[in-house]
């Protein structure tokens, strides 16, 4: 297989992980209407995937602690919310 086709294939399974890792979080944001955990889920979704796949670095560091911060940026809203 030339080397072109290769990373080609590469790209396109990446890009079917992301969907489904799409899809599951928005699973995970129906579960946050439902009163359980979707954001903690999503987060550690994301975060186990960016490990699995972290020599392809489908996210970076950077953006995996953005990711942590927001859901705990979310959660304290919530909790001063009611």
């Amino acid at each position: 297989m030339p080397n072109g086709d290769r990373r080609f294939g590469d790209f396109m399974m990446m890009t079917v992980w992301l969907i489904l890792l799409a899809m599951f979080n928005a699973m995970a944001v129906g579960l946050s209407f439902l009163l359980l955990p979707g954001n903690w889920i999503m987060v550690m979704a994301t975060i186990g995937f960016a490990w699995w796949q972290w020599d392809a670095r489908p996210f970076s560091p950077a953006t995996l602690v953005v990711i942590v911060l927001l859901a705990l940026v979310g959660e304290v809203v919530e909790m001063f919310a009611g």
